[in-house]
């Protein structure tokens, strides 16, 4: 169990929010769009800490951790399953495991100086990635997995760029291709917990 517990936290990591005094509740949709300055601008006009704690209280402000983790359950269960059957017990297990907020704190590890990626590309991503992640915290389920990849789960070339920016990237399928201490997620390499 705790290498389901290590992949959901490696993929929680980039886009949860560290957890507000009640996480129990399901949050009410705002439908919020990030926001960070002029699209055209380059990330490096942007500063890496207070782009994280922006990006984190943006998905904080939508989902609750046990929306967070339920959603990352179910894309893990779609991802790495032969069938239904199989994503369901998956989804049950990974769901039983605590998520532990403290790990989330120190998810990000931006690097913006030589990054191609605009503001506009951040927000683009980032905002696929709220769209992505309450589909699977509130609508899908691994029956959707049938009728093949729902095409909600593929998100935009703005992250290709995005996953180009943290410490350590260098773009990845898997955490081979990632540089030492660091694993891959959602084709972004990122640090290992």
């Amino acid at each position: 169990m705790n290498i389901i517990r290590i992949c959901i936290l490696a993929l929680i990591l980039p886009f949860a929010a560290a957890c507000s005094d009640d996480d129990s509740e399901t949050k009410t949709p705002k439908d919020p769009v990030l926001e960070l300055g002029e699209d055209s601008k380059p990330l490096s006009e942007l500063d890496p800490d207070e782009t994280c704690q922006a990006t984190r209280q943006f998905m904080e402000d939508a989902l609750s951790l046990e929306e967070t983790q339920r959603a990352y359950c179910l894309f893990y269960g779609m991802a790495f399953s032969a069938d239904q059957t199989g994503c369901e017990a998956f989804v049950a297990d990974c769901v039983a495991q605590p998520a532990d907020a403290s790990e989330l704190a120190d998810s990000c590890d931006y690097n913006f100086e030589n990054c191609a990626a605009t503001i506009g590309d951040l927000e683009s991503c980032e905002n696929a990635k709220l769209a992505m992640m309450e589909a699977l915290a509130r609508t899908l389920s691994c029956a959707d997995m049938e009728a093949g990849r729902p095409a909600i789960l593929d998100l935009p070339e703005s992250c290709d760029r995005i996953s180009q920016c943290q410490v350590g990237a260098t773009g990845c399928v898997v955490d081979t291709d990632c540089d030492e201490g660091y694993v891959c997620d959602m084709e972004a390499c990122v640090p290992a917990t």
